[in-house]
C-alpha cells in the first residue's frame, strides 16, 4: 500500500530551532534548507562565522548528519512547481535503509507520454516495491509535462534536491533509466543535462522521438555532448514502433560520438519483453557498478542557449556568439538526425539554431579549451583537480588568457554547494573568461 505523505514529512524544517552555534550545525541547517534559494539565504550567516576555508570545505565535504527516523517503504508524494503545475511522484525506500551509508539512487522514467494526466494514486508506479540496497525515484510524466520539456527538467532537479537533503544519496551513483518514452527521456538528459547522473539507458526507446517538433522537445540535441556518457540499452527485433535497423544506426552513431553503449537485442520480441537471466545480471551490474566522475579531465559541451542546459560538470557557457579565434572544426556540430524508415520521415525537421561549443582538456594546472560560437565561459575550480597555491594556466584556441594563482573564495564554495548539494563537486573558486576575438 502507498503511504500518502505530505511533502513536509521529507523535510526537517517544521520545528523552529535554536540558531546554530558550531560550523557543523550551520552545515546541517544549510543542507536541510528547502531548495537552493533558501540555502543561499543561509550563506551570510556561515560567512559571518569566519571559519577557516579548509575547515569550511571539509565540513561541506563531510555533509550533514542524516536522520534515521525518515519515511520508508513506498511513498506517494506531490510537488507543485513555480508555475503551479502539480507533479506527483513515488519514492521507494528500503526498510533497512541505513543513513550512515551512501545509497545508490535509480531514477526510473515510465513510458506513455500521450496520457492527459495522472490521478494522485501512484498508478504510474504500479508493481514497483522497495527493493535491494538502493532508493528508486518514480516521477510521473504526461502530455503537458513530458520528460523532454522544461517543466520536467525543472521538476527532476527539484526532486533530486529534495531526496538528497533527506536521504544519504551517493551523488556519484545516480542513474537515469526508463522504458519506451522513459528510455527516450533518459537520452534527452544525456544530451542536455547529464551532470547529476552516472549513466543512462533502458529498453524499447528510440532517439528519433527527439527529432519530432510536435512533441515540444526542449532544444537542440548535440551529438558531441554524448562524449564520455555510458548507456545500457535493450530493444526488440520486431518492434513495430521503432524499426530495429533504425535503432542499430542510432546506437552506432552514439558510439561514434564518444559514448559507451552496451546494447542487447531480442530478435523475436516487439515493444516490451522479459529480458534474459544473463542480461538481468549485466543490467544489475550496470546499475550498481557504474560510478560518475564528477570532475572529468575532458569535457565536450554544446548548447544553443545559456539560461539552461549551459553547464556540464565544471564548465559553464555564459555567452554565445562568434569570435575571430573560433576553432573551425567546431563550427559544425552534428545535431541528432532523423534516422527513420517509418512515419517520422514525413515530419518537418526541427529548425537548426545557432549554438556554441567547447572542448576542454585538463593536465594538472593547465586547461586547454577549443571553442566555436562562444564569447564567454566559466570554469569552476575544485581542489580535487587543481593546486590553487600554484598558478593556473588557461589557453583558449591557442591563446593564453590566464596564468596566475587564484584565491580561494568561501562565498563561491557555498554558492555552488547551495546549487548542487553535492559533496563530491565542491568549487573553491571560479574563473570567468572571454574568448579571444583576434
Amino acid at each position: 500500500m502507498l503511504a500518502a505523505l505530505a511533502l513536509l514529512s521529507l523535510t526537517s524544517g517544521a520545528i523552529e530551532e535554536a540558531p546554530p552555534a558550531t560550523l557543523e550545525e550551520h552545515v546541517q541547517r544549510f543542507w536541510e534548507a528547502a531548495g537552493p534559494a533558501e540555502r543561499a539565504s543561509r550563506i551570510p550567516a556561515i560567512l559571518e562565522r569566519g571559519a577557516p576555508f579548509t575547515e569550511l570545505r571539509e565540513a561541506l565535504r563531510a555533509g550533514p548528519s542524516f536522520a534515521s527516523d525518515v519515511p520508508r517503504g513506498k511513498l506517494l508524494l506531490r510537488r507543485t512547481n513555480p508555475e503551479g503545475v502539480e507533479h506527483p511522484w513515488v519514492l521507494l525506500v528500503p526498510e533497512d535503509y541505513d543513513p550512515a551509508r551512501r545509497s545508490m539512487l535509480r531514477v526510473e522514467l515510465h513510458g506513455g507520454m500521450g496520457i492527459e494526466g495522472w490521478d494522485f494514486d501512484g498508478s504510474w508506479a504500479e508493481g514497483w516495491v522497495p527493493q535491494g540496497d538502493h532508493l528508486v525515484l518514480l516521477p510521473a510524466g504526461w502530455w503537458d509535462s513530458m520528460w523532454w520539456t522544461a517543466s520536467q527538467s525543472e521538476n527532476l532537479a527539484a526532486l533530486l534536491d529534495r531526496i538528497k537533503r533527506t536521504y544519504n544519496v551517493d551523488e556519484n551513483r545516480i542513474l537515469l533509466v526508463g522504458s519506451s518514452d522513459g528510455c527516450i527521456g533518459s537520452i534527452f538528459y544525456a544530451l542536455r543535462e547529464p551532470t547529476p547522473y552516472a549513466a543512462f539507458g533502458g529498453s524499447v526507446g528510440c532517439p528519433v522521438r527527439l527529432t519530432n517538433p510536435t512533441l515540444r522537445i526542449d532544444g537542440q540535441m548535440h551529438l558531441s555532448n554524448l562524449a564520455g556518457q555510458s548507456f545500457f540499452l535493450m530493444n526488440g527485433g520486431k518492434d513495430r514502433l521503432f524499426p530495429v535497423q533504425d535503432i542499430r544506426d542510432y546506437w552506432e552513431l552514439f558510439e561514434r560520438s564518444g559514448a559507451t553503449v552496451d546494447y542487447r537485442e531480442y530478435p523475436d520480441e516487439g515493444h516490451g519483453f522479459r529480458i534474459s537471466a544473463e542480461d538481468e545480471r549485466d543490467w544489475a551490474r550496470f546499475l550498481f557498478g557504474t560510478v560518475r566522475d564528477p570532475l572529468p579531465d575532458r569535457i565536450s559541451w554544446a548548447t544553443e542557449r545559456t539560461d539552461r542546459y549551459a553547464r556540464r560538470n565544471w564548465l559553464e557557457i555564459l555567452e554565445l556568439g562568434e569570435s575571430a579565434s573560433d576553432a573551425e572544426e567546431l563550427r559544425t556540430d552534428v545535431v541528432l538526425p532523423r534516422i527513420c524508415t517509418g512515419k517520422y520521415r514525413r515530419l518537418k525537421p526541427p529548425r537548426k539554431l545557432p549554438f556554441g561549443r567547447v572542448e576542454l582538456e585538463r593536465t594538472d594546472n593547465h586547461v586547454r579549451l577549443r571553442t566555436a560560437g562562444v564569447r564567454k565561459l566559466k570554469l569552476l575550480l575544485s581542489e580535487d583537480l587543481f593546486d590553487l597555491d600554484d598558478p593556473i594556466r588557461v589557453d583558449i584556441n591557442g591563446v593564453t588568457v590566464h596564468e596566475a594563482a587564484i584565491e580561494r573564495d568561501p562565498e563561491c564554495l557555498l554558492r555552488w554547494a547551495a546549487r548542487d548539494l553535492d559533496r563530491t563537486q565542491l568549487f573553491s573558486a571560479e574563473l570567468s573568461l572571454e574568448v579571444p576575438n583576434e
